[in-house]
């Protein structure tokens, strides 16, 4: 239990065998880590004021954590311990319309209220929708289910050439790519800002 006293401070829960759910009413944007414990019941992220709490999870408690990871209050972020590692949670559900950032990577998420601040940064198995989900970031989703429309955001477009050198009369093709590759818009819409120099066609 990390006490909503801790408001946006740090907690680090070390080598623990944790028998039931935790729950977690308070720490920060650098917050509640958790190293090599294993946990029996769910993880609840439920505080309700102050900035959003970081879960910040090493890849040993993510295999040993038994239950789900449940974000409701003001939402959270759900983070890797360490830049150099990756954890894969098994299961999150969010409840909450409120911001839910995800960088671990999940096999099997679900989303029960409608949301438009849904970010993921890793990779996604599977997510449930039972409501409308607006996705942003650069992560990917595998698969996409349940009653609600998922729509991922477009996070940029890259061009295959960063600069071209044209003569009068000539052409040059540029190939867009937009990221994430299962966006849910993909189109691109080519304009020039001066076409006495230049024009510019959609194909």
């Amino acid at each position: 239990y990390i006490d909503k006293k801790v408001e946006d401070g740090t907690a680090t829960l070390t080598n623990m065998n944790i028998s039931g759910d935790v729950y977690v009413k308070g720490g920060g944007g650098n917050s509640v880590v958790f190293e090599n414990c294993s946990i029996s019941g769910n993880i609840y992220a439920q505080k309700t004021s102050g900035e959003k709490v970081a879960l910040k999870f090493d890849e040993n408690t993510a295999n040993k954590l038994k239950g789900s990871v449940v974000v409701e209050g003001n939402g959270a972020l759900l983070e890797n311990k360490d830049a150099g590692s990756t954890a894969t949670l098994k299961k999150v559900v969010v409840k909450t319309e409120k911001p839910v950032t995800v960088d671990a990577n999940v096999t099997d998420m679900q989303v029960t209220t409608a949301n438009e601040n849904l970010t993921v940064n890793g990779t996604v198995d599977k997510l449930q929708a039972d409501k409308d989900v607006t996705v942003n970031g650069n992560g990917r989703i595998n698969e996409k289910t349940g009653n609600g429309q998922i729509s991922v955001s477009v996070a940029g477009v890259s061009l295959d050439k960063t600069e071209i050198v044209l003569v009068e009369d000539s052409n040059e093709k540029l190939t867009a790519t937009v990221e994430p590759t299962n966006a849910t818009n993909k189109g691109v819409t080519w304009s020039s800002d001066n076409e006495a120099v230049a024009t510019v066609d959609q194909h």
